[in-house]
């Protein structure tokens, strides 16, 4: 079973290879924010709501 979790129009370019979006679909995404800041700063990660899988991070001050 496939869930959707971004709509097309929310994707950007990042140059890093990897796909990016800027807004998940309603109650696709989770965000937890870290308790810790990393080297980079505060971050939040984003799974899937449907099966907990790791999405990515998304870093204070990114842009979006």
């Amino acid at each position: 079973m496939w869930t959707s979790l971004y709509k097309s129009t929310t994707k950007f370019k990042f140059r890093c290879g990897l796909h990016a979006f800027y807004e998940g679909l309603p109650g696709a995404i989770t965000r937890t924010v870290s308790l810790v800041a990393d080297p980079h700063g505060w971050r939040t990660e984003i799974t899937c709501t449907t099966c907990g899988g790791h999405l990515g991070h998304v870093f204070k001050g990114e842009g979006f």
